[in-house]
């Protein structure tokens, strides 16, 4: 019989968001996949939300700032490696200790053309160099999962990137967000479009903002909900100050960040969920208004219509005219309306964690193998991700 796989989970990076949902939903789901034997370095704030049963845990002190996370990752991640005699470190991020070469295995989730969206000096660094570290760590683990097909692309176009070193992993949707049931208590809020999303400048709340201004002419009563973390505190005051400017201060809701499991009452009671990022690898909040039964507006990008297809309303995600009418349609026309949702909740039905998960552990398998049959080989020798 085979020994287990030994596998070390760098959760240090993934805290807010949608990094925050992966973790919750793939780690429990790894725990039981069998020919698995995980151990879990994550901080002490983490322990708090993670509740790791069956993992052996590793609690890294002092991991609250942005460079101390890259700095444990480079040369605290590598040891505890050692410790654990781990096969494969994996971390569901695009950053991953350089020092394990084809032992890691990254999970890229965030698109380095964000920073595209973003004006700050300070941000375009830090983006800047994440991304450095991004390249680096692709390059020494020799391959990386990513989030979507269009993600892929991306890389394969922009990084030059050989298509066969990376390996598409949906993410899924948890079991908790389904349509109502008959008789379910609906928001006391006046009727709303939604946005789940962190407050950052490539999720292009601005246009939000402005075509809620444009749609109020005819729905007055209509209110834009915000859900979400808000770690750029600039991008926020942006936010108030356009809302502001249009005078629909008080038509804006930013409520902050809401626990998965409590997120479907707001997508359900929404008129519809707005999507309209700038750039993007995945969108979770997509599949998870669909699931719920809510019509969802996207950015007609590639990454939304792989995950869409027909079952959202698509537009220009600069054009706030073009937002606002959609708005007005999905609110006003019942019939395709009620299109929108049959084809929503078809088209969730291909996203579930479980698949995520059995697919990220045949990943780790895959990668162990990769690694033992280079064990001893020189640097330069080649070497793909095992299919």
């Amino acid at each position: 019989m085979e020994r287990p796989i030994r596998v070390l989970v760098n959760a240090i990076h993934s805290r807010a968001g949608g990094g925050r949902t992966y973790l919750e939903e793939v780690l429990p789901r790894l725990a039981q996949r069998p020919g698995l034997q995980t151990t879990l370095v994550c901080t002490a704030d983490q322990l708090s939300w993670l509740r790791p049963g069956g993992f052996d845990v590793r609690v890294l002190r002092g991991s609250r700032g942005s460079l101390q996370r890259h700095f444990q990752t480079q040369f605290l991640l590598p040891g505890i490696a050692r410790q654990t005699r781990a096969d494969v470190v994996f971390t569901p991020a695009n950053y991953g200790p350089l020092l394990c070469g084809v032992r890691s295995q990254l999970l890229m989730r965030n698109t380095p053309a964000a920073v595209a969206a973003t004006r700050r000096i300070g941000a375009r660094l830090a983006w800047s160099f994440q991304e450095f570290l991004a390249r680096r760590a692709l390059r020494s683990a020799r391959g990386a999962m990513v989030v979507s097909e269009a993600f892929r692309r991306y890389l394969v176009a922009s990084w030059g990137v050989d298509p066969r070193d990376l390996r598409v992993v949906h993410h899924g949707v948890g079991e908790h967000f389904a349509p109502g049931l008959p008789g379910e208590e609906q928001s006391a809020l006046a009727p709303y479009v939604l946005i789940v999303s962190t407050l950052r400048p490539q999720k292009n709340i601005e246009t939000a903002i402005d075509a809620l201004a444009i749609a109020r002419k005819q729905i007055p009563h209509l209110q834009l909900v915000v859900i979400g973390g808000q770690p750029d505190r600039d991008y926020r005051e942006r936010i108030v100050g356009r809302a502001r400017r249009w005078g629909v201060a008080d038509a804006v809701k930013l409520a902050g960040a809401v626990p998965s499991r409590e997120l479907p009452p707001w997508y359900r009671g929404a008129e519809a969920v707005l999507c309209i990022s700038l750039a993007e690898t995945f969108g979770l909040s997509q599949v998870e208004a669909m699931a719920c039964g809510v019509p969802v507006i996207a950015s007609d990008l590639e990454y939304a219509r792989e995950i869409c297809g027909d079952a959202a309303r698509y537009v220009p995600p600069r054009d706030a005219a073009a937002v606002a009418q959609a708005i007005r349609e999905v609110i006003a026309d019942r019939p395709r309306r009620e299109r929108l949702i049959g084809l929503g909740l078809e088209r969730a039905r291909r996203f579930s964690w479980d698949r995520t998960a059995a697919e990220v552990a045949e990943a780790l398998r895959e990668r162990a193998r990769l690694a033992a049959r280079l064990r001893g080989a020189p640097s330069g020798s080649p070497g793909r991700q095992a299919r």
